[in-house]
């Protein structure tokens, strides 16, 4: 049986379809070239470049997905789902270099657990 991945709806162990789009904007925001992630990933260049020509999901192995999403989460990236909604499917990248992370304030201002001087 081939195991290419044909439809945004596959989902496997925590894995999702990814889409070409996805693996370009991952690969942006590393700032990587299709050499580096191709090292990185044991994807091949010839591969990458091909998935990267397509929109959707591309028609490769579900080995080669699982490679490159492997090796973007490893770099702190999270694939978002194609979910039928207007964003459609992203990339979010938490640690990306100089992210500066700030405390959330606390709603009313409080920080010791008391609104508006009594106890909770």
């Amino acid at each position: 049986m081939d195991d290419r991945i044909s439809s945004l709806n596959f989902s496997s162990g925590g894995r999702v379809a990814l889409t070409a789009c996805q693996i370009r904007m991952a690969r942006a925001a590393l700032r990587w070239s299709v050499d580096e992630l191709a090292r990185r990933s044991g994807v091949s260049e010839k591969t990458i470049r091909r998935i990267e020509q397509v929109y959707g999901v591309p028609n490769v192995t579900l080995d080669t997905m699982h490679k490159l999403q492997f090796c973007f989460e490893q770099q702190g990236m999270t694939m978002i789902p194609e979910d039928g909604g207007a964003e459609g499917p992203g990339v979010r990248y938490g640690r990306y270099p100089g992210r500066v992370l700030r405390a959330s304030p606390d709603l009313d201002g409080d920080s010791d657990g008391e609104r508006n001087g009594t106890p909770e």
